[in-house]
């Protein structure tokens, strides 16, 4: 290519910068919809992997149906090369003076799992200091940093606590809650808690554990949602029940010694009145029913049924990742329409653009230039707009789109801002459709007008056969029309 033919091209290009920009523009949002679609999905999944990961969220957690002990965490304890375990003691009650079910959960001095994110204020430091979940100040405004926050609950509830007037230092979102209003179910009240509150060791009269949540090590650097996190998952359960399947025996057993224990003083009672006999007879047989019953009731004391979970047992955690699987596969066909519009564009401006140039074709086949010098122009332009269009597209569809669609699914999530990555795989895949779109309808265009010789592309093309019109078939009808007539039809 001689540099004179490269300026006639680059002059060329400038002539009709309108189609070149045209064309341009058609790759650009066909590019963006694709890139832009194609990266959301891993974005926002992305995003959620990072937040758990940095959060320390647990991946197992274990209740029990008679409380969990000592010597439950010793059997976690033995296995501390394997996992990372945090015990967690909560107690759900209901507000009296305005009906909201709320969970209050004893920070652990050291955060080893599910760590707090602040949104205001700072975490409790003393034990008359409360935090709020953050959905507690959307559902009640007049809940501020610095106010009084009573527990009214009843009577009964109340007796649990060691305080019951706290002072809110800050507002915090948890991650075992993804969802923004979503807390759970609970066996008080109406059933689903409304928001949850953390204090201070101490404030909780009941010394036995609620739950235990669990974070195994070898999923530490395992992508959530991904195969191989599943496997990994259900080997880890079927170890932690293993390993606990001997307590609920144990633990059943203890609680039969313990009531046990509480009956000796009935037992010596009795004992006493049985020395005394005949005159305490009456008295012998009454707490000789009592005791019979009490017994009863100790016997039946049943084995611990322990309780699994994991992060697919949260509702939020599993509905994110739905979210994020329907982005995927909407940007599988979505973005085929742009491709297949820009595909027909081109086509039809390369058209344009190679019968506009039909006499300039003949004439640099007269001078001797090769078909691949006569095309190479084509290509040229065709293939400067779609490296173009293409890098514009990625540009501006891997930053907006993701960010756009994020932040749609923000208001439903607590999940922080999505970082943008380039997946570079489909940023090649949008390079050659791109190309195919261009280069691929200057191909088809030229196919025949390349291997035309000179002396016809220097004459004007020749209009298209005329084709016979349905009416004319109708010959009856088409014989009774006036020439105006058949021209307008």
């Amino acid at each position: 290519m001689t540099k004179t033919y490269l300026k006639a091209i680059l002059r060329e290009i400038w002539r009709s910068k309108a189609r070149f920009v045209s064309i341009i523009l058609i790759i650009f949002l066909g590019v963006a919809f694709y890139t832009g679609i194609r990266a959301t999905g891993p974005d926002m999944s992305q995003a959620a992997t990072d937040y758990y990961r940095t959060q320390k969220l647990a991946t197992n957690s274990v209740q029990s149906t008679l409380g969990l002990t000592a010597s439950d965490k010793k059997v976690l304890a033995k296995h501390s090369d394997q996992l990372t375990y945090q015990a967690v003691r909560y107690l759900d009650l209901t507000q009296l003076n305005n009906n909201r079910v709320i969970r209050v959960t004893e920070l652990p001095t050291t955060q080893k799992l599910d760590q707090l994110t602040v949104t205001q204020g700072r975490l409790p430091r003393k034990a008359n200091e409360i935090v709020l979940d953050a959905q507690a100040k959307q559902l009640e405004p007049k809940l501020k940093v610095g106010s009084a926050y009573h527990i009214v609950s009843t009577a009964k509830t109340n007796k649990k606590l060691t305080r019951r007037t706290f002072k809110i230092v800050g507002f915090v979102k948890s991650p075992r809650y993804v969802e923004n209003t979503d807390r759970g179910v609970t066996t008080v009240g109406k059933g689903t808690l409304d928001y949850l509150a953390y204090v201070r060791p101490g404030t909780l009269k009941s010394r036995t554990t609620t739950r235990f949540d669990v974070g195994f090590k070898n999923l530490q650097h395992v992508t959530p949602y991904s195969a191989k996190y599943k496997r990994l998952n259900r080997e880890n359960t079927k170890k932690l029940k293993a390993w606990l399947a001997p307590q609920a025996k144990k633990r059943q057993q203890q609680l039969q010694r313990q009531a046990t224990k509480k009956l000796a003083p009935l037992k010596q009672q009795l004992a006493g009145l049985r020395q005394q006999l005949p005159t305490t007879q009456t008295a012998v047989t009454k707490l000789s029913a009592q005791l019979k019953k009490a017994q009863a009731k100790v016997e039946a004391i049943p084995k611990a049924t322990y309780l699994y979970t994991d992060r697919s047992d949260n509702p939020g955690y599993t509905e994110y990742h739905e979210n994020t699987q329907r982005v995927v596969a909407l940007s599988t066909v979505f973005p085929l329409f742009f491709i297949a519009i820009a595909a027909l564009i081109c086509l039809t401006t390369m058209t344009r653009m190679v019968e506009e140039l039909r006499l300039q074709m003949g004439t640099l086949k007269a001078l001797g230039y090769s078909n691949t010098a006569v095309g190479s122009e084509f290509m040229l332009y065709g293939g400067l707009a779609a490296v173009i269009g293409t890098a514009l597209g990625v540009l501006f569809g891997v930053n907006f789109f993701p960010r756009f669609i994020a932040q749609a699914y923000g208001s439903m999530y607590n999940l922080p801002a999505i970082g943008v990555q380039y997946l570079w795989v489909d940023i090649v895949v949008a390079l050659v459709i791109a190309l195919a779109c261009t280069l691929g309808s200057a191909l088809v265009v030229l196919r025949v007008d390349l291997r035309s010789l000179p002396a016809k592309l220097l004459q004007p093309k020749a209009p298209k056969a005329g084709k016979t019109l349905w009416l004319e078939r109708w010959t009856g009808l088409w014989r009774r029309l006036s020439f105006n007539r058949r021209i307008y039809n």
